[in-house]
């Protein structure tokens, strides 16, 4: 099999304390089977928070399929996700089933150019056809409600549903979150983020500064200079900034 520049594979990966899995494809030039879970780790930003809780050797992995080409590795994961309906499992890693973003398929010009038209053409269609509906029934007294129905569960507003959704599929919330694991640090000027199991640096202390005035103004009677908030004012100095176009100092 010539490979060329790249050994496009498939892969399982499972969490043991989770008891998760996560099935994905490496198709990036240089990739290699051999790689897997010594320097590659996955693309998921998922597993990537749970090696920081859990660590590497959490995990077990195995490769499933090699390929000849990029586009029948990406063909082939699509497959196995849509199979398994990876995204409506708690038992997988995987937030999707895979679609039309997986595949990248270049066209002509002419194509592009077709296909440019009949999309701004649609578009304008569903615009037009959209606005006159809904003039219509404004003026008719019909729309008065998004959930203009008798089914008592359709009275909700549209936030009080979007919120239902979110808790129930636990929108943003767990190893969802795309904040966790992480923390904010701070040496008394600069705000960094940073993963909760890295050491924090000398002189750095963790929280994030709110506050931007970070520095206050002091002088000697003839020159102005900043000092961090939370550090004494030397001998001779004063606070204030000294005002060129009068004498004594301002503030």
């Amino acid at each position: 099999m010539d490979f060329l520049d790249r050994i496009p594979y498939t892969y399982l990966v499972k969490c043991i304390p989770t008891n998760q899995c996560y099935y994905g494809s490496r198709t990036a030039k240089g990739c290699d089977p051999s790689e897997l879970w010594i320097r590659y780790f996955t693309s998921s930003k998922v597993i990537q928070r749970l090696i920081v809780e859990y660590g590497v050797e959490s995990f077990q992995y195995s490769i499933r399929k090699i390929f000849k080409s990029k586009l029948l590795a990406v063909k082939w994961e699509m497959t196995v996700l849509r199979r398994l309906k990876t995204a409506q499992s708690d038992k997988w890693i995987n937030l999707h089933n895979g679609g039309n973003k997986f595949i990248h398929i270049l066209h002509s010009q002419k194509t592009r150019d077709k296909i440019s038209r009949i999309v701004k053409n649609r578009s304008r269609d569903i615009v037009n056809k959209t606005a006159n509906t809904l003039k219509r029934k404004h003026a008719s007294g019909e729309l008065v409600s998004v959930f203009k129905t008798n089914n008592p569960q359709h009275t909700i507003s549209g936030k009080q549903k979007q919120k239902a959704v979110f808790n129930k599929i636990k929108h943003q919330q767990g190893i969802k979150n795309s904040q966790f694991g992480t923390m904010w640090i701070n040496n008394g000027v600069n705000n960094q983020k940073r993963q909760k199991c890295e050491c924090i640096p000398a002189g750095w202390n963790q929280g994030r500064i709110l506050s931007r005035n970070t520095h206050k103004w002091i002088n000697d009677g003839i020159k102005s200079t900043k000092l961090l908030i939370f550090n004494p004012i030397p001998d001779g100095w004063q606070l204030g900034r000294v005002n060129k176009t009068k004498s004594g100092p301002v503030g």
